[in-house]
């Protein structure tokens, strides 16, 4: 349609970029996407934001003995990573996946080491091809009362439980949350989560609102 028209050009130059880096397959990504470029670049941008700090969980997983949750998170990496046809990433996922896969036995803690710097590398270099969309600057001054409280209310409660889904709840809805906090706050938040500081990203949060989910309307 003629909406998608203007950023058109600039998807295909973007994924033409994306190309020429080694340990992309953008042909089988676009074809999980129905060749749908902007939604594509959309993607890969949610990934990076959910998943660039996971090869740090999974080294940090190993080393407290928790190798089921490490193995987890390397397999749910492969699966995505497959998909949007980041071949180097799901390469590295994909041997994780089958160290981690039997719990007893022994596992050369260098290679896992070696093996997620390497997928940490290659998410630098993904993170650093990938252009934000940028925000307009009257987005930030038209804060609607209600989608904040709306989505503040939804990541209190997650937090709340401990749900890991918290993560990805901040990063899907990213664009409207830096709209809507201060610059500070949303770093901070973004960091705790990515921490798996649930308690400090709740702080925060509270901290931002004029009255908290869990606080009764009319709360001063």
């Amino acid at each position: 349609g003629s909406a998608a028209g203007p950023a058109a050009p600039d998807a295909a130059g973007q994924i033409e970029k994306l190309a020429l880096l080694p340990g992309f397959d953008i042909a089988r990504g676009l074809r999980s996407v129905r060749g749908k470029r902007s939604l594509y670049l959309s993607l890969l941008l949610q990934l990076v934001e959910g998943h660039r700090e996971e090869p740090a969980r999974i080294l940090g997983l190993f080393a407290a003995g928790s190798r089921a949750e490490a193995r987890r998170l390397a397999h749910g990496l492969k699966g995505a990573a497959a998909t949007l046809g980041l071949t180097a990433i799901a390469r590295s996922a994909t041997r994780l996946d089958a160290l981690l896969r039997d719990p007893a036995a022994p596992v050369e803690p260098a290679l896992v080491e070696r093996l997620t710097d390497d997928l940490a590398a290659d998410f630098a270099s993904l993170n650093a091809a990938l252009i934000r969309p940028a925000q307009p600057a009257a987005e930030a001054a038209a804060v609607d009362p209600v989608l904040f409280e709306t989505l503040t209310r939804t990541l209190v409660g997650l937090l709340e439980s401990g749900d890991i889904a918290a993560q990805s709840y901040f990063g899907g809805h990213a664009a409207q949350f830096r709209a809507m906090l201060d610059r500070r706050d949303f770093a901070r938040i973004e960091h705790a989560l990515h921490a798996f500081h649930f308690e400090t990203a709740l702080v925060v949060l509270r901290a931002c609102r004029p009255a908290s989910a869990d606080l009764p309307d009319g709360t001063a």
